[in-house]
């Protein structure tokens, strides 16, 4: 998603990820023909299948970037629900066990979050225009939960890092690093020193973004008891956003703006979501609005509570 950015680039070759960690202490750098070569192949199939939810396949992916990286502390971010690989809680909390305990065997810190996928995170969905929100939520300008969760993975790795001396101090640091305005002023130099055009960063208007919006309005009143994440995620790859083929280019431009909530009441005419997409998509929109309101979002007559944006979190520090 953050290759929504003009220029950006995640395939170092290794001298230039050494090189950067060594001057700036931060990069970002996907599988290459250097870097975990066989999961780059691996997570190609998976993400155009979408059918491997085994925990071993899923540890083994995502730690081999990790031990490749030389990372000596690692925050993971297991999601749990219906946007999720893991539908359900003890799911994810196996997956996330069995990563820390591989952390572990490797005498890495580690730093467990299980967080809800039952609804989508924040209001944007899609490429640009994530990239867009995070732009925003780095301003202090963010939605709540995509905020809340952010500053817990970011506390997590100033704890692990040794930078705070418990999490409250580190929660401490990144509340102060965002406010500051210092978190976006190093993000945009990230992006830079990886060949990005900040000037989308400063004017966000220059994204190339679809210029057709469908609103999506309910039909019926009650209160929001469902979001259907994984089928709202699979609106966006229909439309372009994400790949059906591994040969497939993304279109970063289409997405969705959502605007409700689990919990939240609805009036008949109050609007779900928006999609934005291009003029000759016009008849696929028209089908996935009348997907979305027949089965995507669930209204009910009787009280929802809202649902927790973090389950759990674990620490473990290595022995050695």
């Amino acid at each position: 998603k953050i290759e929504a950015i003009p220029g950006f680039k995640t395939s170092l070759t290794l001298e230039q990820f050494q090189n950067a960690l060594d001057d700036f202490n931060f990069v970002m750098i996907g599988q290459t023909p250097e870097l975990a070569p066989a999961d780059k192949k691996l997570y190609a199939l998976r993400d155009v299948t979408a059918t491997v939810e085994s925990i071993p396949l899923i540890t083994g992916s995502i730690m081999s970037k990790k031990l490749a990286e030389g990372a000596n502390g690692l925050v993971f971010d297991i999601k749990c629900g219906s946007g999720a690989f893991m539908k359900n809680f003890e799911d994810a909390k196996k997956l996330g066990q069995s990563l820390m305990n591989t952390a572990g065997r490797f005498q890495k810190n580690s730093y467990m979050v299980i967080s809800n996928m039952d609804q989508p995170l924040g209001q944007a969905i899609g490429n640009a225009n994530e990239i867009i929100e995070s732009l925003e939520t780095l301003q202090g300008k963010g939605p709540e939960d995509l905020t809340q969760l952010s500053l817990e993975l970011a506390a997590a790795m100033v704890l692990i890092a040794g930078k705070a001396t418990d999490k409250a101090q580190a929660d401490e640091k990144v509340r102060e690093a965002l406010d500051s305005g210092a978190a976006y002023q190093i993000f945009k130099e990230f992006i830079r020193r990886q060949g990005g055009d900040i000037r989308y960063l400063e004017d966000t208007s220059l994204f190339d973004l679809a210029k057709v919006d469908t609103v999506v309005s309910s039909k019926s009143a009650g209160t929001i008891c469902a979001i259907d994440s994984q089928s709202i995620g699979n609106h966006i790859v229909s439309l372009g956003g994400g790949r059906k083929i591994s040969s497939d280019s993304i279109d970063h431009s289409v997405g969705i703006t959502l605007h409700c909530k689990i919990g939240d009441q609805i009036a008949i005419g109050d609007k779900f979501l928006t999609i934005h997409h291009h003029a000759d998509q016009k008849e696929l929109a028209v089908a996935i609005n009348d997907e979305i309101i027949a089965t995507n979002i669930v209204l009910t007559k009787d009280p929802v509570e809202k649902v927790p944006l973090i389950f759990e979190t674990e620490c473990q520090w290595s022995s050695h």
